[in-house]
């Protein structure tokens, strides 16, 4: 549903001050609204993560994430990357979620997953074939519920903190004369 409005009922709906005057020649200005967009659910039902102002495509990652911290803070790992890229060959490529390096030089690539895909599987096949190395894949249940429930209020924290900052931004920047 689509509704024309003036700027002048637009800003009197929005509770907004209107402005003082109008220019003698202006043509009169027209807002066009549209009922609010409802996000729809991926397709695999994950809910996109931000700690630490980096983007995990599940939280289930992002909860991950946050017990390697853990792990490289009690020196169980010595460090690690994420998102790490390898050629399945022919131009296809592959994104690891994690390699993991532990203290004692050994390596772990991973690969958080909620849902195991067909593409997934035959690109995991891929890669162990080309190199000599095997993906674990980790699941929610491999992952303690005190890092999942961290993740989740981490991420609606910084939720809220951006619908905030928005806000302020908007009060800000917006024209008003008083």
């Amino acid at each position: 549903m689509t509704e024309t409005w003036s700027l002048e009922k637009y800003r009197h709906e929005m509770g907004l001050p209107q402005l003082a005057g109008k220019p003698a020649a202006a043509k009169q200005q027209e807002v066009v609204t549209t009922a609010p967009v409802i996000p729809k659910p991926s397709k695999m039902r994950n809910v996109p993560t931000y700690i630490d102002t980096i983007r995990f495509d599940s939280r289930i990652e992002g909860a991950y994430y946050l017990q390697l911290l853990s792990e490289t803070n009690t020196g169980i790992v010595s460090h690690f990357f994420r998102q790490v890229r390898m050629e399945c060959g022919a131009g296809v490529g592959y994104v690891l979620d994690f390699l993991v390096v532990y203290t004692d030089g050994s390596l772990q690539y991973v690969d958080v997953k909620g849902h195991v895909t067909r593409t997934y599987k035959n690109k995991k096949k891929q890669i162990e074939d080309r190199y000599p190395i095997q993906i674990k894949e980790v699941y929610r249940k491999d992952i303690s519920a005190f890092y999942i429930a961290s993740a989740k209020a981490i991420s609606e924290m910084a939720f809220y903190q951006k619908q905030k900052d928005l806000k302020e931004h908007q009060a800000i920047t917006q024209p008003y004369t008083q």
